[in-house]
């Protein structure tokens, strides 16, 4: 039997399965015991992939924000003890 990706003669099957291909290496899921096997179900593999790259992305975005933002009390303090010690210094307070 032929794969299908070499018996593929129309040129939008040979998309789905080039694009299904780069998106399944490129996020790392992998093709496993179970692969997608018609054009439909690569599209929709490839729909699922995109839905799961852009939840992680969401995901991790804003875990990075939430750790950044964390430190933002500190260095509005920090910045608010500067200005006191600016002002000790012109008024030659100790």
């Amino acid at each position: 039997q032929i794969p299908e990706a070499t018996h593929a003669t129309r040129l939008h099957d040979r998309y789905v399965i080039s694009l299904y291909w780069a998106m399944t290496t490129s996020t790392s899921t992998g093709y496993g015991d179970l692969a997608a096997q018609t054009p439909v179900e690569k599209v929709v593999a490839v729909g699922c992939m995109v839905l799961g790259v852009l939840f992680f992305g969401y995901l991790f975005g804003s875990i990075a924000s939430a750790m950044a933002n964390s430190d933002a009390p500190r260095a509005v303090y920090a910045e608010q003890s500067r200005k006191i010690q600016r002002r000790f210094v012109e008024e030659n307070i100790e």
